[in-house]
């Protein structure tokens, strides 16, 4: 499926309505919302993934790893990519070989030999930190290391930091 930006931001603006979430990651658009901003609300951030898009090359992964400062060599990290290859016969096989950090073998998955033949359907899924509105990460932080910016974005202050873990273990998605 081929989409162009604005159907694509669209697409993403309707999920989020559709979900229930709050419009204000979205209030930028509307032409009173500087009022709003000028007024101490302040902008909030979102970012939409085009799945449909990734091709599986880990560019994000060590883009990820070299951002958050997680050792290259640990097959941990913040962000991942998984591939995802359905084949006729109804089994799905999913795998994500050091995060995705390197790609994928070519008909590969899981360390089994799939002929190109008996593939129905592939896909990569990056999978990322989601900058909860109210993070489990921020609210287990004993010394306030994880944090919001005014924009509502969660970051680590690594100064402060002390390697308790429990972010890692407060966070649905695995991402921490």
């Amino acid at each position: 499926m081929n989409c162009s930006r604005r159907e694509f931001l669209e697409s993403g603006l309707k999920t989020i309505l559709l979900a229930g979430l709050p419009l204000s990651a979205f209030e930028i658009l509307k032409p009173e919302a500087l009022a709003s901003i000028m007024k101490g609300k302040g902008r909030r951030w979102a970012f939409l993934v085009d799945v449909t898009k990734c091709v599986g090359c880990g560019m994000c992964v060590k883009a990820c790893k070299l951002e958050n400062e997680v050792p290259y060599d640990t097959k941990v990290s913040r962000t991942w990519i998984e591939r995802y290859v359905a084949l006729y016969d109804g089994r799905v096989l999913i795998d994500s070989p050091m995060a995705g950090r390197d790609g994928f073998p070519r008909n590969d998955p899981q360390g089994q030999k799939v002929a190109k033949e008996d593939i129905a359907k592939a896909y990569f899924v990056p999978k990322l930190c989601n900058l909860c509105q109210k993070s489990p990460c921020v609210q287990v932080c004993p010394v306030g290391a994880s944090h919001y910016t005014p924009e509502g974005i969660v970051l680590i202050d690594r100064s402060w930091c002390i390697g308790c873990g429990y972010c890692v273990m407060a966070c649905p998605y695995g991402t921490r």
